[in-house]
Parts: structure tokens; sequence; C-alpha cells
């Protein structure tokens, strides 16, 4: 929710693949160090503490400030994480999370001055 409207979607999805490499690498997440981390931009890190505080008070819980990742809960919601760009053109390109820096080695977004319009590069050895 917090970079939903701030971020394009390849933004969110270098989003979640930074946020799940952090947890992949990390046995203790620190959530003021995984902001830290993972927000480079001051707003963002701004919305993501209001969010919190938010998301407690609304759910009448604490978030930790410390707390261990569980591997088993980590693989499982990673399997959730698909993501779908949609364009404008009818075109869909879908993305999932085997391997978290494949999104940011394989893809590439960018603008065509000449035909006026913004494009996805994808590199890739062979189609499966």
């Amino acid at each position: 929710e917090v970079v939903k409207e701030k971020l394009d979607k390849k933004g969110q999805i270098d989003f979640l693949n930074q946020s799940v490499r952090y947890l992949e690498e990390s046995e203790t997440v620190d959530v003021e160090e995984f902001k830290n981390t993972i927000f480079g931009d001051e707003e963002l890190k701004e919305d993501f503490d209001a969010y919190k505080k938010s998301f407690e008070a609304n759910n009448n819980l604490e978030i930790k400030e410390k707390f261990e990742v569980s591997a088993v809960v980590l693989k499982k919601q990673k399997k959730k994480l698909k993501s779908l760009i949609q364009l404008d053109t009818g075109i869909k390109i879908k993305l999932d999370f085997q391997n978290t820096e494949s999104v940011d080695r394989f893809i590439h977004k960018g603008y065509d001055m000449e035909r006026g319009m913004q494009f996805y590069k994808v590199y890739f050895n062979t189609e499966k």
C-alpha cells in the first residue's frame, strides 16, 4: 500500500523484489533497518511509518521493532507473489518471484521518443 500510489508497476515490483531479498538474507527483521534499506526516498519512509501506525491502530496490535523471519512462511508468501503488468495495448507481462533478482536484471523500462510511448525490454536466453 505504501508504494502503490507513488511508484509505477515496475517500481512496485522492484520494491517487492528488494523486500523479499531482504527477508531471504536476514534471520531477524529490524523494522527501522528494513525501512532504511528498502526505501531510498524520505517521503516513502514517512509513508511507511504512517502506514505502520495506521495498520497497528486498525488491527489493534503492535508490530515488534525486531522479529525473526520464518523460512516456511516466507516460502509460502513468495509463491503468492505473482505480479502482472497490464499495458494499455492489451499486452500483459506476468512476473513471478522464483528468482528475486530477475526483474532487476532482465527487465528494463524506457521511453521511445520516436513513437512517443513507454516500453519494456525483456532479456532472455531461450523461450520455454
